[in-house]
């Protein structure tokens, strides 16, 4: 029987979505919530008491300035949007699951705005990144430079920043990778102008270049959007 993982021998913070990224199970589960082991560890720790000065560790680990970025200590999810790559950071995406039916708000005025869908029993609206991006359909699959013996798998990336969440259909997911600030790239001038106010940068990955988006950006747009 695999043993439960404690504080330090974790492995989502080492080779997971809070580490480097380079687990070899996230090719299956996409997010360490997903993996059977981080649920096995999750109810070891319900199960038991706090150590001796826990949350005093706590407190100063929190009061502590972060240190700086170092090379492959920045996670991202890699996925696409029609015809567009993209990648955003590990820590604002909740979870990764599969597409559901979603329930319309009629009259909304938002047209990025598709409704709401239930994720694990809460309703959370759901937005086109498509259309909020202005991003180019997707062709169909069998247009696509993709390798025929791979699965191609719609999804819905729940995001979640600064309380606010929101649950984002998507084509495809490629998994996640490691980056430094050196492996990302200026934005093209001929990035399209509605796409380059989300993307900080490009960066190179398996299915090409990708656009990074900035998670504070799109949030802000989301926001002001949705609930004008």
């Amino acid at each position: 029987m695999t043993p439960t993982p404690t504080a330090d021998t974790a492995c989502w913070r080492s080779i997971g979505v809070h580490g480097d990224g380079s687990c070899p199970e996230l090719t299956q589960y996409v997010h360490c919530r997903n993996c059977p082991v981080h649920a096995q560890a999750g109810r070891s720790l319900l199960d038991r008491l706090p150590p001796e000065g826990y949350q005093e560790s706590l407190a100063e680990s929190m009061a502590a300035e972060p240190a700086p970025p170092v090379r492959g200590t920045r996670a991202v999810l890699v996925f696409r949007i029609g015809e567009e790559w993209l990648a955003i950071d590990t820590p604002v995406i909740r979870e990764v699951v599969p597409q559901r039916p979603g329930h319309s708000l009629p009259h909304h005025p938002e047209p990025a705005v598709q409704g709401l869908v239930n994720v694990r029993g809460t309703l959370e609206i759901a937005v086109s990144l498509e259309t909020l991006m202005g991003l180019q359909a997707a062709a169909p699959a069998q247009t696509m430079a993709e390798s025929k013996q791979r699965t191609v798998m719609s999804r819905t990336l729940v995001l979640s920043h600064q309380g606010e969440t929101f649950a984002c259909p998507v084509n495809e997911v490629a998994g996640i990778i490691a980056l430094a600030p050196e492996d990302i790239g200026a934005v093209p001038v001929t990035v399209a102008r509605a796409e380059n106010r989300h993307v900080e940068g490009v960066i190179a990955t398996e299915r090409g270049p990708a656009g990074l988006i900035d998670p504070a950006k799109l949030f802000t747009e989301l926001a002001a959007r949705v609930f004008r």
